[in-house]
């Protein structure tokens, strides 16, 4: 098995070596000296970024794990994903904690529930709301009445960060604002910023509700004290001025 080990090794590293041979003239020649030394640059940085995980390998999740659930969700509600990212997600957990379980190495999980901030997709909902906002385009919304849970990405960045230096943190963990509020409450502090009444963007009362977004982040809080340090109506100022940005790229 150790053979084994080295030998597929230095086949990782001989189809490194050539895929660079032939990847590298073509970057070069496509993005230019100068932008070609930014990408070095930005390889070399993550090169060193990866020698200070220190044996914690840590990944994020996703509440799709666990499917749609009226209960809200921490670390023991069961896992019963029902879309092929849910399913790939949750196969992922299991299948590195093994790994790790199997080299001896510490293993995090953060399994988020909603977030936003810089470099979000546009498709999701917020990125399209804000953006038709802007642009004054018409847009559709349900009533907002299901549970919701949006936590700026900076806040789930500082949780990986204390996870990974607190040595007595392992496992799963259930990330979110937990507020327990519901959409249209959100949906409100958005349409404040704007002059707007949110009742005037948001459907009708008989909308119907498919889905609830809750948890509990006692877990987190206890081990490593985490709490989310950027409230919605902060987060959605500068999510707005990052849209903003984006769009005029």
């Amino acid at each position: 098995m150790f053979v084994k080990g080295i030998s597929y090794s230095y086949i990782v590293i001989i189809i490194s070596v050539i895929v660079g041979f032939i990847s590298i003239p073509l970057l070069l020649d496509m993005l230019g000296a100068e932008l070609f030394g930014v990408w070095i640059l930005a390889q070399s940085v993550s090169g060193y970024i990866n020698q200070f995980s220190f044996g914690v390998p840590s990944a994020t999740g996703s509440q799709a794990e666990c499917g749609e659930s009226e209960n809200i969700l921490n670390e023991k509600t069961e896992c019963n994903p029902i879309s092929a990212f849910g399913l790939a997600k949750y196969s992922s957990m299991n299948a590195c904690e093994q790994r790790c379980k199997a080299l001896g190495l510490r293993f995090v999980w953060l399994r988020v529930l909603s977030v936003y901030g810089g470099y979000d997709r546009t498709s999701t909902m917020l990125y399209s709301l804000v953006n038709d906002l802007l642009k004054g385009n018409e847009f559709s919304l349900s009533s907002g009445n299901q549970y919701w849970d949006f936590l700026h990405s900076d806040d789930i960045a500082n949780a990986l960060f204390l996870l990974s230096k607190n040595k007595q943190s392992e496992g799963l963990y259930v990330i979110g604002e937990g507020s327990c509020k519901k959409l249209k409450s959100y949906i409100a502090i958005v349409a404040n910023v704007f002059n707007i009444d949110s009742n005037d963007i948001l459907g009708g009362d008989n909308s119907v509700v498919t889905y609830n977004l809750r948890c509990q982040t006692t877990r987190l809080n206890n081990d490593v004290g985490w709490i989310p340090e950027i409230s919605f109506k902060d987060g959605i100022s500068k999510f707005i001025e990052y849209v903003k940005y984006n769009e005029c790229k």
